[in-house]
């Protein structure tokens, strides 16, 4: 990271690692409120510059800064942009042709509105990534339908394999998805933090199962004990007056269980 932004060093930030960033372990603040007519330029020098919230390592503050550095680091060393680099890498390899940075024009007919403004009706919701539209963001701004994300949780369920292809080697497909001692994330996956309760129901294995939620509702959760995964896709902020968080936490939670239920009720013990 301190090779790729100079910047990023001050006496804290060289112990920060990208494993750090990944597992949400990096000593970042959660997020940073965006200034009045600030560019995308001036938002990344900010975050960049930042003081540390906590020592790295020492606990976990999910931070969309984080992954923010993260992407833009991608594109520095790659020197393509996060949609090249997505497209190319992951999504045009497992064959996930509606998933995009944003709903193109093209696939507007395909794309679920997401407000019941008109003119808004396929924005993005997270105030950084639907500031900054025009850039590809890594925590937010991708859109997708249930086919993609069904084979994306085969691809995770055969270990980084899909239809005979490998994407990511085993080992670090492990990184990804499991946890040491001490650890409630991997690599970019929840495991065992507080945020996986919901997701994972009460049937799920805790510490074995993994995945992610989304802030608008979606959810893919993988059982490597089951072989079973589910993906949810929603948007519970399509109506921004509603205060509807804790109410889907619960039903999240609810679903995850019943979905659980059924799957696992055939698997011997």
């Amino acid at each position: 990271l301190n090779e790729i932004f100079p910047d990023f060093v001050d006496n804290q930030k060289p112990n920060v690692t990208i494993d750090h960033l990944l597992r949400h372990e990096g000593g970042l603040a959660a997020g940073l409120p965006l200034l009045d007519l600030e560019s995308y330029e001036q938002y990344l020098n900010r975050i960049l510059k930042a003081p540390l919230s906590y020592q790295p390592g020492t606990k976990m503050v999910y931070s969309d800064i984080a992954f923010i550095i993260l992407g833009h680091a991608l594109e520095k060393y790659y020197q393509q942009d996060l949609k090249v680099l997505s497209q190319k890498n992951v999504f045009t390899p497992l064959k996930m042709n509606s998933t995009f940075y944003g709903c193109p024009e093209e696939q507007k007919l395909n794309c679920v509105p997401t407000s019941q403004i008109i003119e808004n009706h396929f924005r993005i919701h997270d105030p950084v990534a639907k500031q900054f539209s025009k850039n590809s963001l890594g925590h937010a701004g991708v859109f997708t339908t249930l086919h993609d994300l069904g084979l994306y949780g085969q691809f995770l369920l055969g270990k980084s394999v899909l239809d005979g292809r490998r994407l990511y080697s085993e080992a670090w497909h492990e990184k990804m998805t499991t946890i040491l001692d001490g650890q409630i994330r991997g690599l970019g996956f929840d495991v065992l933090s507080p945020f996986s309760t919901a997701p994972r129901g009460n049937v799920f294995e805790a510490g074995t199962s993994y995945g992610h939620t989304g802030f608008t509702g979606t959810t893919l959760w993988i059982d490597p004990v089951s072989r079973n995964f589910y993906g949810f896709l929603s948007n519970r902020t399509y109506d921004e007056h509603l205060n509807n968080q804790k109410a889907f936490i619960i039903f999240r939670k609810n679903l995850a269980t019943a979905i659980g239920e059924i799957v696992t009720k055939n698997i011997p013990n």
